[in-house]
């Protein structure tokens, strides 16, 4: 199956589509692109402040060096949500989505890679 890893869309053939966001998306006329835009449901990590090395709780052996630790790095995760969704209006989103990618499907099989490909009724 197809991932996008490193902004790149990696097919199983080995092609991989540079992308400038991280998504892609499809819109009612069957026209593929990015959806690099996160403003319907996304999140950050903002990183808090480090926290002081723990000094070790017992002595290096002779000739070894003492250990250290690296100060643990937690952080934040905001959410944004500017429309206040429902997990059943994001449930109700994602049917949409998965609807017209299943009819992308069904028009690639039926009319193959022509201009028939697409969803002309609809205004995109």
């Amino acid at each position: 199956m197809a991932d996008i890893k490193r902004r790149s869309l990696i097919l199983l053939n080995g092609k991989e589509l540079k992308l400038f966001g991280n998504s892609i998306a499809i819109n009612k006329s069957f026209q593929i692109g990015e959806g690099g835009t996160p403003n319907i449901l996304s999140f950050t990590e903002l990183p808090s402040e480090k926290t002081k090395p723990e000094k070790p709780k017992e002595p290096a052996a002779e000739g070894s060096e003492p250990q250290k630790k690296e100060p643990s790095r937690k952080s934040r995760i905001t959410i944004f949500n500017p429309y206040n969704l429902t997990e059943e209006e994001l449930f109700e989103v994602a049917d949409f989505q998965i609807r017209i990618w299943v009819e992308f499907k069904d028009s690639l099989r039926r009319n193959g890679l022509t201009h028939k490909l697409f969803n002309s009724d609809t205004n995109g």
